[in-house]
């Protein structure tokens, strides 16, 4: 199995088991209707290899490498995941009906939510897909962004990440390839 084959049976898999079960804030288009005025929409999240997207696709979990062992047939993953939220939107009862934005810093909970789903449903899962195996005695760390060993603020965009090893078959013939060659 290749390892361009691993990420992208990995970012399958965040959307079948995961991404289609949540739904977070939509950022606006441009960032200036980010106030009271901006009605905003839920949607589900998407998943992305290699590198973040850009803020306007946001909610987003991103498929990342590490270090690998390609004779014990062993990759580290790192899925980041970024959600966006100025705070907290509530509607008014008078006569316009208008929605309000109550301006704070806790829309660091979604992406908190967003990561405890995705560590259950990896607790509950042995293999993502049919041939990649959740190395589980190896330990499942997570944790925020930080920047010089602070938390960063992205604010209103909130950060943070998984770290986990998985196991796939090491094929000793060519048979992975011939697809690639073609």
């Amino acid at each position: 199995m290749t390892i361009v084959k691993l990420l992208d049976d990995i970012k399958e898999w965040l959307e079948a088991e995961v991404c289609k079960n949540l739904e977070f804030k939509r950022p606006p288009e441009n960032d200036k209707k980010d106030g009271p005025e901006y009605e905003y929409e839920l949607i589900k999240p998407k998943a992305f290899i290699m590198y973040p997207p850009p803020s306007e696709k946001l909610p987003s979990v991103t498929v990342q490498y590490g270090n690998g062992n390609h004779s014990s047939g062993e990759l580290e993953i790192r899925l980041l995941f970024a959600t966006w939220s100025p705070g907290i939107y509530y509607k008014e009862k008078d006569d316009s009906y208008e929605q309000k934005l109550m301006i704070s810093n806790e829309g660091w909970r979604d992406v908190w939510n967003f990561i405890d789903y995705t560590l259950r449903k990896l607790s509950n899962a042995d293999y993502i897909g049919q041939h990649i195996r959740i190395k589980k005695e190896s330990a499942i760390t997570y944790g925020p962004m930080m920047d010089q060993d602070v938390i960063a603020s992205y604010y209103p965009h909130w950060c943070g990440w998984i770290k986990l090893t998985i196991q796939y078959g090491v094929s000793s013939t060519n048979e992975d390839y011939i697809e690639l060659l073609g």
